[in-house]
């Protein structure tokens, strides 16, 4: 059990390593929102099963923002990363600013939607 223990741990450890040494701190700070929008999407859905869902329509509205806005990093990340700035890829040419507009623009419109349907 202890060279289990220690293997695993030593593969976490490498693992953490490579990301930190790898990864961008832009697209690290991108995988920790969608994380943290990953642990609240737990949190409402624990929270429906154990209270209830009365207010149904704002648990589904709080439920599409979370996954939609988690939606729209992940395409942020995709087109900010640069190693998928390849001369065949789409996102050759797109600028970040733009890339990031276009995030604010989906998340407005995103809120709008959840807004709305909650009434």
């Amino acid at each position: 059990m202890a060279s289990t223990d220690l293997t695993i741990r030593s593969v976490w450890r490498s693992l953490k390593e490579g990301y930190r040494s790898k990864v961008p701190s832009e697209l690290q700070l991108l995988d920790s929102y969608v994380a943290f929008l990953a642990v609240v999407l737990g949190v409402i859905t624990s929270f429906a099963a154990v209270v209830g869902t009365y207010p149904f329509n704002s648990l589904l509205a709080a439920a599409f923002c979370l996954i939609g806005s988690a939606v729209l990093t992940v395409g942020l990340r995709m087109q900010i990363n640069a190693r998928n700035r390849t001369k065949l890829n789409r996102w050759e040419h797109r600028s970040f600013e733009s890339a990031y507009v276009g995030w604010l623009l989906g998340h407005l419109v995103l809120f709008l939607t959840a807004v709305n349907f909650v009434g």
